[in-house]
């Protein structure tokens, strides 16, 4: 029975993971998710019309940034059920190249400012998911071959 568990959730997992365009959707998504986390840890979790507008306004750039430079990185032709501490490293760079790129975004684009309380959480939030996903298909793919 277990094994069945495993080898269902590893051929959806590898299915999904063949594909570079869920795998950046799901990517988006999460990173969407890790900026309003940012807002709303430092902010509360009901935003006022002001901040509320700054995350609309980030909504789409800074996921953007971030799968951007994972796609020219290369991070979506890995096989991340196979993946090793090789990939995660370069997940890593990727990860705050994109950071720096979107913090001299916000420069070039006043309407982008984010205070850096939000920026922070939102970086470390948005590490922590793109990790935690990739690890998942990593684990599944261990635990159904093992």
């Amino acid at each position: 029975m277990r094994e069945k568990v495993f080898s269902l959730l590893e051929s959806i997992l590898l299915k999904l993971a063949l594909r570079p365009l869920w795998m950046a959707g799901l990517d988006f998504l999460l990173l969407g998710f890790s900026l309003y986390l940012g807002f709303a840890v430092r902010f509360g979790m009901f935003l006022e019309t002001e901040w509320a507008s700054s995350l609309l306004v980030a909504l789409v750039p800074f996921p953007l940034t971030y799968v951007g430079v994972m796609a020219l990185g290369g991070s979506y032709r890995v096989s991340w059920a196979y993946a090793s501490v090789p990939e995660f490293l370069a997940l890593s760079r990727q990860h705050l190249l994109s950071t720096v790129l979107f913090g001299l975004l916000q420069y070039v684009l006043p309407q982008l400012r984010l205070p850096r309380s939000v920026f922070a959480v939102a970086f470390m939030a948005a590490f922590l998911a793109l990790v935690f996903l990739r690890l998942a298909w990593r684990v599944v793919g261990v635990l159904g071959r093992g």
